[in-house]
């Protein structure tokens, strides 16, 4: 499954770094949708996580203002 995002939702989906820059898992690790640590495109799991990129520049504003609310 190809899921695209906005980088928040990538962050909460893929994990990020943390304030010591330890890798912190994000939901789909926690699923066993995607391994554990940082992302790698060659490591497989269930889910593709790709970053949404709008040709539209009004279109890319609107997901980004959407991604933020919660």
């Amino acid at each position: 499954m190809l899921y695209l995002g906005t980088d928040p939702v990538l962050r909460q989906l893929q994990g990020r770094p943390g304030p010591d820059g330890r890798w912190v898992d994000g939901v789909a690790q926690d699923a066993g949708l995607l391994p554990p640590g940082e992302p790698d495109a060659g490591a497989g799991g269930l889910l593709q996580v790709r970053r949404f990129a709008a040709a539209d520049p009004a279109v890319d504003r609107q997901a980004a203002r959407h991604a933020l609310r919660r």
